[in-house]
């Protein structure tokens, strides 16, 4: 993830596999959602769940290269 750019497909499959883990079908049907995505990508300092947004992560660590 840090040597190439992210194709947006595969960014949108993995937030999608993230989602699912949080929200998605349990032993009993569907999960509940808490919160937004939004909420959970925040920091846990902030009352977050501290999940990175994969999109940035990966420009990130791109600019590591620079």
């Amino acid at each position: 993830m840090s040597l190439f750019r992210m194709s947006a497909m595969v960014a949108k499959n993995i937030v999608k596999l993230q989602r699912n883990f949080l929200w998605g079908w349990g032993s009993k049907g569907r999960k509940i959602v808490w919160d937004s995505w939004k909420k959970v990508c925040e920091p846990k300092k902030k009352g977050g769940l501290g999940m990175v947004e994969i999109r940035m992560f990966n420009i990130t660590l791109l600019g590591k290269w620079i």
